[in-house]
């Protein structure tokens, strides 16, 4: 298992286009998954 923390100011990077939610929103919390070949997944 790994755990990846990171400060709120380095999240846009990862998930624009999106945006980051505001903390009054609740938990937030990113997914990541790994794939070996991304176009033989999709």
């Amino acid at each position: 298992m790994i755990v990846n923390l990171l400060q709120t100011d380095e999240a846009p990077t990862l998930v624009e286009p999106r945006l980051v939610a505001d903390p009054a929103a609740g938990v937030r919390c990113q997914l990541s998954i790994w794939a070996e070949d991304i176009d033989a997944v999709t």
